[in-house]
């Protein structure tokens, strides 16, 4: 069985949650009301297509891949933006949001045209994907690994 279906709710539950994390973070009212715009119209648009257009959950819905991953670059970038005359907070998970999505929005576009090709090359891109996810863990992880620290300080 195709398990194609659960990239959608993927991408969209990814949206949403880094969306709140976004909220919680950026500081200017406009782009938290930027934020909260484009993610209450990302869903709608996207719910309504889903209703209209049922066979889209079997292929990978390029314009839902876009989407999202425009969003939060945008997000991202906002944070980039308020972060240059100021502590540095969240940049390594910001970061690595921003080169996850970059690299896998490429990859997912493309996701049809993939599924064209051999199994070994396929397979090649997949791994891509795979590391890009581990990059993006890794300032995560980075990320954690500065605040535990600096909490540790904190108590000392």
């Amino acid at each position: 069985m195709n398990n194609l279906f659960l990239s959608h709710f993927y991408f969209v539950l990814q949206l949403i949650l880094l969306s709140f994390f976004y909220l919680t973070i950026l500081e200017m009212k406009i782009q938290r009301r930027i934020v909260r715009t484009c993610l209450m119209g990302c869903l709608f648009v996207l719910g309504v297509q889903y209703l209209s257009d049922k066979q889209l959950f079997l292929k990978f819905n390029l314009f839902e891949i876009f989407i999202t991953s425009y969003l939060l670059i945008l997000y991202s970038m906002f944070h980039f933006y308020n972060l240059l005359n100021k502590e540095k907070n969240y940049y390594y998970i910001n970061t690595g949001i921003l080169i996850y999505l970059f690299g896998s929005t490429v990859l997912f576009i493309s996701g049809n045209l993939i599924n064209t090709l051999k199994l070994e090359s396929r397979n090649i891109v997949w791994l891509l994907n795979a590391f890009l996810i581990v990059v993006y863990q890794l300032f995560i992880f980075i990320e954690w690994r500065i605040r535990a620290r600096r909490n540790t300080e904190d108590y000392e």
